[in-house]
């Protein structure tokens, strides 16, 4: 089995969503790079900056997010992508050392790209579990394969996100 696109989605052979994180990340830069004359525009106001960012950019990045499987360094990058985008409509560079706290401060808000994330996963998962998805949904979700497991620690699967 290779890896493939399906509805705009990259999925991987071994179920790794590490690639589909990084296009969409890199999908989302570019987006925000797109509105850079929106950022740099100071006749609009702060709160109208953080509503095209939420919808025309976060929106690009969160498509497909719900059957991602997320490791701990998928977790980082979409921290530091919303930070990123926050930094890039503030017109503030890495390179003048402002704390993630203090941008936060300044436009007033807290962190919410992660916990957006996981609520879509468990918004489809409340979907699927009804049987709203189609009973083969349910099928894969519980489903289970035969043989054995390889040597060393299991890879993570979409249902542990969930639990936690």
């Amino acid at each position: 089995m290779k890896d493939f696109m399906f509805w705009g989605s990259y999925k991987s052979a071994d179920g790794d969503c590490t690639n589909e994180i990084k296009r969409r990340i890199a999908m989302a830069r570019q987006k925000a790079v797109e509105l850079t004359t929106i950022w740099e525009d100071k006749n609009v106001t702060s709160a109208l900056k953080i509503r095209v960012m939420k919808s025309m950019v976060w929106a690009v990045f969160q498509y497909g997010v719900e059957g991602w499987t997320l490791k701990k360094s998928d977790r980082n990058r979409i921290e530091s992508i919303e930070m990123w985008c926050w930094r890039k409509m503030l017109g503030i560079s890495w390179k003048e050392h402002c704390t993630n706290i203090s941008i936060l401060e300044e436009i007033g808000l807290e962190r919410e790209l992660m916990v957006k994330v996981a609520l879509m996963k468990l918004q489809y998962f409340g979907h699927v579990t009804r049987g709203s998805a189609g009973n083969l949904a349910l099928t894969v979700l519980e489903g289970s394969v035969d043989g054995l497991r390889h040597q060393g620690r299991p890879k993570r699967q979409w249902m542990d996100g969930i639990e936690e």
